[in-house]
């Protein structure tokens, strides 16, 4: 019989050979452990290479996520110091805005108060400079210019501009050799005191204010025209002063004297009335169809407040408004040739392209209130017949006619036709022998507080 061996690792099985039983069992078993144990090296190589390569991965990774998250403290850092040198800005204007004040007859810049007050509110909200009045330079982290240096603005007393500026300590962008600065600027309008005149016209070319009547045109109060103020016909007479910085062409007196080129004065601004109510269009005409009304035993229709595409009384009718803001949107606009009352304060606002035309003889008696900042007519539209008031002796406006883009025509009476204030593009007065305009302090409009226009 012949004997087989086989072998295993950890066993040894013998088998006859020619030389006898053989070793190979361990010498096989020397020659595994040792394949074994170069794999096992090979791996431990291979592990520890991976775990370097993996270390400086992160390592890299690391650093980039650090650099980004450094980078974005330094974003957020910019965008909130920003926003910080934008407030400061628009307060310092604003504040240094309250020292800036304008009133007819007297217009005067407090310029030296207005700088100092500027710059202290820099100083107050963390910005670098002096509290002095150095107007129109940089001192360390602030400049103030009144008037403005910069912008639409520049060169208009009565604006004020602030500028602020300074460098950010960073995180990341300072590694890297960038200097972060931030900067700001901000242009705010003055408050003026009321103005104190009966009429003012905005449009600076010639004429901007003109008279074209068979007598005296009277205006109680002063006359103001940006442009020039120009006689066509008639006798213009105001009972205070007469400004025109476009001069004087024609008879034309005023009480307290003509004044040549004036501080020039500027729109106002005012914001149409409001609330108005929306909806759909609809239309009041006394020949027609009566929508939005009703009648009462005297004979009044009631007109409720709201929006309409226009709104026309005849001759023979008479119309109460109640109180609120009508708006009128086509070009029909407003008509009344008939009687109108207000029963409390109204206020007419017009679009582009709608206008407002009175044309009675007698019982129209219209009110606003300070609800509407004593605007009777706000006017958007630039058509020579914006408005258009004319009538006898029993035709009264109390309030301001606000129509800043085109042309108010007045046509007075005995009487007068409106009690407050005029401010318009251009006006043009007609009329007979007559007061057109009686400036009323407590029926004119309170011009705008400060504002930032920049």
């Amino acid at each position: 019989m012949v004997l087989r061996g086989e072998m295993m690792l950890g066993k040894s099985i013998a088998r006859p050979g020619k030389w006898g039983v053989l070793a190979a069992p361990v010498r096989l078993g020397v020659r595994l452990a040792t394949a074994s144990v170069l794999r096992t090296r090979s791996t431990i190589i291979s592990e520890s290479l991976e775990r370097g390569q993996v270390l400086i991965i992160v390592a890299l990774a690391g650093t980039a996520l650090m650099g980004f998250l450094a980078l974005a403290v330094d974003i957020g850092n910019l965008y909130f110091q920003r926003r910080a040198a934008q407030d400061a800005a628009d307060a310092a204007a604003l504040v240094g805005a309250q020292d800036v004040q304008g009133v007819i007859p007297n217009v005067t810049l407090v310029t030296t108060n207005a700088v100092k007050d500027a710059r202290q509110y820099a100083i107050n909200n963390g910005f670098k400079t002096d509290s002095g009045a150095n107007n129109g330079v940089w001192n360390q982290e602030v400049r103030v210019d009144v008037p403005p240096a910069t912008g639409p603005y520049a060169g208009q007393p009565d604006y004020i501009e602030v500028r602020v500026q300074r460098n950010l300590n960073t995180l990341f962008a300072g590694v890297l050799g960038v200097q972060l600065k931030v900067s700001a600027r901000a242009v705010a309008r003055a408050k003026h005191q009321n103005f104190e005149v009966a009429t003012l016209s905005l449009d600076p070319g010639d004429p901007s204010t003109w008279v074209n009547g068979s007598g005296n045109v009277n205006v109680v109060g002063s006359t103001y025209s940006r442009g020039e103020t120009q006689n066509i016909s008639g006798v213009l007479h105001a009972t205070r002063k007469a400004y025109s910085r476009g001069g004087f062409e024609g008879t034309i007196s005023a009480d307290e004297g003509l004044v040549n080129n004036p501080p020039d004065l500027f729109d106002p601004g005012w914001s149409q009335c409001g609330p108005i109510v929306s909806g759909p269009g609809v239309s009041w005409n006394s020949n027609g169809i009566v929508e939005k009304s009703t009648m009462d035993p005297w004979g009044y229709e009631w007109i409720n407040p709201g929006t309409y595409d226009w709104i026309s009384v005849s001759s023979s009718y008479k119309v109460k408004f109640n109180p609120g803001v009508y708006r009128v949107t086509r070009s029909q606009g407003v008509t009344i040739n008939g009687g109108a009352e207000s029963a409390g304060p109204v206020c007419f606002v017009l679009d582009d392209g709608a206008t407002f035309n009175i044309q009675a003889n007698s019982g129209v008696y219209l009110y606003s209130g300070p609800a509407y900042n004593n605007i009777i007519i706000w006017s958007a539209d630039d058509s020579q017949n914006a408005v258009k008031i004319a009538g006898g002796n029993d035709v009264t406006l109390l309030g301001t006619l606000y129509v800043p883009k085109g042309t108010a025509r007045l046509a007075g009476s005995a009487t007068g036709t409106v009690r407050g204030q005029v401010v318009a593009d251009n006006i043009i007065l007609e009329g007979t022998t007559g007061t057109t305009v009686v400036y009323d302090p407590n029926n004119a409009a309170e011009t705008p507080g400060p504002a930032l226009v920049e």
